[in-house]
């Protein structure tokens, strides 16, 4: 299956994969798919101790995709943006 079927490039575009930092214990999946470049992700993936990363995921409204594999990220985020209205799937504050 095209992880791109029904959902073109620019949809999608741009996409950061990343593992997940515990591997699923507060994420959604062991990895995290953003539609967002790399430089905007939230500083709480990376930073702080594991209390605070565990009220990040409990408060977090965004949109992202998760699996065990990226591949299966990327897919989960496409099917999630997929749902959304044609303005919805770029508007920046959703994700």
């Amino acid at each position: 299956m095209d992880i791109l079927d029904d959902v073109d490039n620019f949809t999608l575009y741009p996409v950061t994969i990343i593992p997940a930092r515990l591997t699923g214990l507060y994420e959604p999946g062991k990895f995290l798919a953003f539609k967002r470049y790399h430089y905007a992700l939230p500083k709480e993936l990376d930073q702080g101790d594991n209390w605070e990363y565990r009220r990040f995921w409990e408060n977090f409204k965004g949109i992202v995709g998760s699996g065990d594999t990226p591949n299966d990220a990327l897919i989960d985020l496409k099917e999630k943006v997929k749902r959304l209205s044609l303005d919805d799937q770029n508007n920046w504050e959703l994700f």
